[in-house]
């Protein structure tokens, strides 16, 4: 809901850079938050982190509470309207494209750990060294999204959807070098929060009347994705090899690819 939320609260003309704050105050989140948990985990045990965490959500609630202005919903949507809603061409192929992309991103990233300590090599460090580069990454693509998105939405779309494809499909052969590997997933990293954005804000503009079950409908198939690649991309390390992550996921991502390119005019119209 909270997407949403940001762009009705934005001035006019100020939607992506709203939408592009709520994905940079994710980004920090990934790079602050499992740190700052294993710290306070380490010295206060790991039910400490929890307790804290809920305390701290206390706190932003009340917060919240005084500083939000109240704003009515003006895109509710009854039960009878749904169908159509859920008919719209367009959401039918983001919903469609998402549920393949994100199952191919996460048959590869789930395992994206152990892919860099087995297969590339890392130690410790640099894995974790990427893995922070993930969430920098998401900053500087909030940036750029937010100042250039509304001039070539065509452009972000399809770098994402073919990027997250590409990416991966040459995710093993970049693991001989730790430069190319790094290089690699940034780029990787630049795709997926391009996605994300770009998807999002495509639904926002394609649902006005509505939009808040619009968005909870692409969370859920979001969220189909997310397990369904870590199903596939566990089968995967278990029968073949956690080499192949990268080739798997890139294949399955490479239809999602297809259908974006074939369908672009109904998913940006």
């Amino acid at each position: 809901m909270v997407t949403p939320f940001a762009v009705r609260l934005a001035p006019e003309g100020k939607g992506a850079a709203a939408l592009s704050l709520v994905v940079c105050g994710s980004s920090v989140a990934m790079i602050v938050g499992l740190p700052l948990g294993r710290t306070i985990g380490l010295f206060l045990g790991w039910r400490a982190t929890f307790l804290i965490i809920g305390a701290a959500a206390a706190v932003i609630l009340c917060i919240m509470g005084i500083l939000l202005p109240r704003t009515p919903s003006d895109n509710s949507i009854s039960l009878r309207k749904l169908p159509a809603l859920i008919k719209s061409p367009a959401l039918l192929n983001i919903y469609l494209v998402t549920v393949i992309a994100i199952t191919g991103h996460f048959t590869s990233y789930s395992y994206i750990e152990p892919f860099l300590s087995k297969v590339a090599g890392f130690g410790e460090n640099l894995v974790t060294l990427v893995l922070t580069l993930f969430g920098i990454v998401g900053l500087i693509c909030s940036f750029i999204f937010s100042k250039d998105y509304q001039k070539h939405p065509d452009i972000y779309i399809r770098f994402a959807v073919a990027g997250i494809c590409v990416f991966m499909l040459l995710l093993h052969a970049a693991s001989n070098n730790p430069v190319t590997m790094i290089l690699l997933c940034v780029l990787w990293g630049f795709a997926i929060n391009f996605y994300n954005l770009s998807f999002q804000s495509e639904i926002i503009r394609n649902a006005p009347k509505g939009t808040a079950v619009a968005m909870s409908i692409y969370s859920g198939i979001y969220n189909v994705g997310i397990g369904a690649g870590a199903l596939i991309g566990g089968y995967v390390c278990s029968g073949i090899s956690i080499s192949g992550v990268g080739y798997i996921g890139g294949a399955i991502a490479m239809i999602a690819a297809v259908i974006c390119f074939r369908r672009m005019p109904k998913i940006h119209t």
